[in-house]
């Protein structure tokens, strides 16, 4: 007796794939918001370990490190090293010279994977010839709180946790505004991009246009300038690509803009001692903020600027603030 043959048509066969094309057109998404809350919660407790070396950078030293100082230049983020179990890259630094000096090379050209939020997957990187040598820049997309001026100098009542030659201790912020109404780092997009992507660069706005940036009631200190927009002049692209570095244009963000600021980052041409650079992540809705406490919340985009952001990032200035965001 001849046993007869089974097998699938071709339409059963179609209908096969196409429940499958179906099933994974529906888990894709949730899977990939899976990785991006999985992300999120990374970069939180990067910053949550940047904010518990702080604390203990403060226990030791009765301050927190200094935004910018003389004569090493360089960022809070180098200063805490040793206390994220990162001693031997402390130890590559030599305090008593310039971090753009030939004895710190070494300590400039490496990424820590602490400073590193894995929701940023930008291969960017910036070189830079320093004695004669180029260099790969150590990388960050964690950046301190200058505050709600943009004067990298200014010590007053719009100023941050950090600026420079800041001495800002805990107690600064219990007295003013309390630790858990001060943020003190947030997050950055890490650049450089192909095209010079608007959140990775900073428009350099000539000084005549800027005006005086040694005062802090300049209107241009406080909010983004017109000429902050003209796509015509040059730019810098240093956010994120120095976590050494504690210049303005390499180590700070500035609460004069809400977070992922849809405008372009700028600063002043000459000195480079007035900006505006926005917290940015690649989160959806908002960003991690990392508050004087130790805490991190998460600031979303619409967060009012006046009334909230700006308000949360300084130390002196004595705001009540609604920080249930």
């Amino acid at each position: 007796m001849k046993r007869s043959r089974h097998g699938f048509t071709l339409i059963e066969l179609l209908v096969v794939i196409a429940i499958i094309a179906l099933l994974m057109a529906l888990l894709l998404p949730a899977i990939q918001k899976v990785r991006a809350a999985a992300d999120k919660m990374m970069c939180a407790n990067n910053l949550k370990q940047i904010g518990v070396a702080l604390h203990n950078y403060h226990g030791d030293y009765n301050r927190l490190p200094p935004g910018d100082a003389l004569p090493h230049r360089a960022s809070p983020l180098a200063h805490i090293l040793s206390y994220l179990e990162a001693d031997n890259k402390a130890k590559q630094f030599n305090w008593g010279v310039s971090v753009l000096d030939p004895l710190n090379a070494l300590a400039r050209t490496q990424d820590l994977k602490v400073y590193m939020c894995p929701a940023d997957g930008s291969a960017g990187f910036v070189t830079e010839t320093i004695s004669g040598v180029a260099e790969r820049q150590g990388r960050s997309n964690y950046l301190a709180t200058l505050g709600g001026n943009g004067w990298f100098r200014n010590a007053g009542q719009g100023a941050g946790a950090f600026f420079f030659n800041s001495k800002t201790s805990l107690g600064m912020m219990t007295v003013n505004d309390g630790t858990s109404n001060t943020v003190i780092y947030s997050e950055v997009k890490r650049g450089p991009r192909p095209g010079f992507d608007d959140a990775t660069v900073s428009t350099r706005v000539p000084p005549g246009t800027w005006g005086a940036s040694t005062d802090p009631n300049n209107v241009n200190n406080k909010v983004p300038c017109a000429a902050c927009e003209d796509r015509a002049l040059p730019v810098l692209n240093y956010t994120g690509c120095q976590y050494w570095r504690g210049l303005l244009s390499t180590g700070f963000y500035t609460h004069t803009v809400p977070p992922n600021y849809r405008g372009r980052d700028c600063i002043r041409d000459v000195g480079i001692d007035s900006g505006h650079y926005a917290a940015r992540s690649w989160h959806i809705g908002g960003v991690n903020a990392l508050f004087g406490d130790g805490s991190v919340r998460f600031a979303t985009n619409n967060i009012d600027l006046e009334g909230v952001w700006r308000p949360l990032s300084t130390v002196k200035g004595g705001e009540q603030v609604n920080i249930d965001f």
